[in-house]
């Protein structure tokens, strides 16, 4: 997948942008719609997951796990299945990386606030 002037291989995953906006994408995907769990691999800014073409056709590697990538772009698992589940549980590994990486700036920012409190001395 070719995204933001970079080639993104199947592991390749990207938290671009995480805000409320993002949790509430992301929440969405987790449930179950015409008997199948999916995510689409372009988060419109907000992730993207990397995919490669096969032999049996585009996929992406989420948390270690395979995943068919449908031609709209959409990674997906039938519902009901082992699969369903892992690919469910690779969504909220993207879910907590988006909150994790909120923390840090929260944290980074904090700290700023405290080395400029420290220097106006």
């Amino acid at each position: 997948m070719y995204k933001n002037f970079q080639i993104l291989k199947a592991g390749d995953n990207r938290i671009l942008r995480y805000s409320i906006n993002g949790y509430i994408k992301l929440g969405q995907y987790m449930e179950v719609r015409n008997g199948y769990v999916s995510i689409p691999v372009d988060g419109k800014g907000f992730w993207t997951i990397g995919t490669t073409r096969g032999k049996h056709g585009e996929f992406c590697i989420i948390n270690g796990v395979h995943f068919s990538v449908n031609r709209a772009g959409f990674a997906y698992a039938k519902a009901g299945t082992e699969k369903a589940e892992k690919l469910v549980r690779a969504i909220q590994y993207l879910y907590e990386e988006m909150e994790r990486l909120e923390e840090q700036k929260e944290e980074i920012k904090r700290k700023n606030q405290l080395m400029k409190g420290q220097t106006s001395h």
